[in-house]
């Protein structure tokens, strides 16, 4: 949907348009909140630690699993100050 999105507000299809237009909107939608894309594509988003529940645990269909810990993009993913990428060199 991000794409889309960012296709409709850049009016084009165009491919170096479109990726401008999605580093430069947060993605929202229904797995995303205000998510980010880093200059070097890296999709800023939170990770979440789950524990399989027993089944016992499970109240409904498809209730496998708690979430027991967000973990910040920041801490998930390696800080762009430590990449080899040349996308954040140019920056």
């Amino acid at each position: 949907m991000h794409y889309l999105k960012a296709i409709a507000a850049a009016q084009t299809d165009e491919g170096e348009a479109v990726v401008r237009q999605m580093k430069n909107t947060p993605a929202n939608d229904f797995e995303m909140k205000n998510v980010r894309i880093r200059a070097d594509g890296q999709v800023m988003r939170p990770l979440y630690a789950a524990r399989i529940k027993a089944s016992i645990e499970s109240k409904y269909p498809y209730d496998y699993y708690e979430i027991t810990r967000t973990i910040p993009a920041e801490d998930a993913w390696r800080p762009a100050a430590d990449s080899a990428c040349n996308l954040l060199k140019t920056q």
